[in-house]
């Protein structure tokens, strides 16, 4: 009867070690977009650190930091022109500004093109004529305070998001 015992259990046993499927997923997305935008490109931290506020003077830049924007892949076939347009709040003593919000008071962000250009929100910049591979926008953010007697300290934040279009 041992034996009869044992030979049932070597029988199931190797039913119940192959009896789950497993399935495999594959996705992605197939664009026909000139460029495809690299991954650290998508979302930036930009830490301008602590700042004293001794270091505003009226429309002074009190700290500057680089943003790159990298494309990859470009297709010259089938656009040679990208166009940018960034995208956030207003700064409500001049327009042509990046808000920020949090506890510190009358600063904004402003951004500048590698030409030297003002990068205004919601207006979209000169077309940038791009070349086959990879391209790199180069742009530099500036911590402004605007109104000296208005400057408060504290923390602050500003989200600026961007789009681009082919030409």
């Amino acid at each position: 009867m041992k034996n009869v015992f044992y030979l049932v259990i070597v029988f199931f046993i190797p039913q119940l070690t192959f009896s789950k499927d497993t399935d495999i997923h594959f996705y992605g997305t197939l664009i026909s977009e000139p460029c495809t935008l690299s991954l650290d490109s998508e979302e930036q931290l930009i830490d301008f650190g602590p700042i004293v506020k001794s270091t505003f003077n009226n429309n002074t830049v009190a700290a500057k930091r680089n943003v790159n924007i990298t494309l990859n892949d470009c297709d010259i076939s089938i656009s040679k022109f990208v166009n940018f347009t960034f995208h956030g709040d207003k700064f409500s003593d001049n327009e042509e500004l990046f808000a920020v919000t949090g506890e510190a008071k009358g600063i904004a962000i402003k951004l500048i093109s590698e030409d030297g250009d003002n990068i205004s929100p919601d207006v979209p910049m000169s077309d940038i004529e791009l070349s086959s591979g990879t391209n790199q926008l180069n742009i530099e953010a500036m911590l402004v305070g605007y109104d000296l007697s208005k400057i408060s300290t504290g923390s602050f934040s500003s989200v600026v998001t961007f789009s681009m279009s082919y030409d």
